[in-house]
């Protein structure tokens, strides 16, 4: 009988304990969405420190996921990729991560690692726009100008009200050479309210 009464007061702190850290996670998300994020990267800090307990890992590996967007934020940005490289090891369905840690290497200018994980992340969400966007910009920064239209075009198929795309597929006209297609996408883009096309018609339509 007492192995049995062990055997139940053990679940139920591990219960307990599991219940206590879902409700810790939702908090940190919350601070995420309200743009906390100096507090959630301290909240996350002592969940790691001291909650993560074994066997958590699916709530381990969503703290290091929220941790490391926070520092996205807050321009940590090489720390912010080893918070997703974690959150990945602990749980590869965190696929998210791959995008961020694509834009992180794009803005440091190093595309290849960028597309390599944005690929990563395409595999699991084909259709996502801003992932589309990211894959044909790396393409075109590596002069990959044809490859980058494809996956514009794919975009474009998907999300033909975004004046984002118009504007790169304005850009990557230009590049090819069909200046007056890329006259007709920045004028599109203009029109659907992009201010980057606004200011750059006269160079696209001389």
């Amino acid at each position: 009988m007492k192995t049995i009464s062990t055997l139940i007061l053990t679940f139920f702190v591990l219960f307990v304990s599991a219940q206590d850290i879902s409700k810790d996670v939702a908090t940190l998300k919350s601070m995420l969405d309200n743009e906390e994020y100096f507090q959630a990267m301290g909240f996350a800090d002592k969940l790691i420190g001291k909650k993560i307990k074994e066997g958590q890992q699916g709530n381990a590996s969503k703290v290091y996921l929220y941790r490391g967007i926070a520092k996205y934020e807050l321009e940590l940005e090489t720390d912010a990729i080893v918070d997703f490289r974690v959150s990945l090891a602990l749980d590869p369905n965190n696929y998210i991560a791959y995008y961020y840690i694509s834009d992180i290497y794009y803005h440091m200018s190093s595309y290849a690692s960028a597309l390599e994980n944005v690929i990563y992340f395409l595999n699991k969400n084909n259709e996502d726009a801003n992932g589309l966007v990211l894959k044909s910009k790396c393409e075109l920064e590596m002069g990959n100008t044809n490859a980058a239209k494809m996956t514009i075009q794919k975009a474009l198929a998907l999300y033909s009200s975004n004046p984002e795309l118009y504007y790169i597929r304005a850009v990557i006209n230009s590049q090819l050479g069909e200046d007056k297609l890329a006259c007709k996408d920045i004028k599109i883009a203009a029109k659907f309210g992009y201010d980057n096309a606004k200011d750059r018609i006269d160079s696209f339509c001389e």
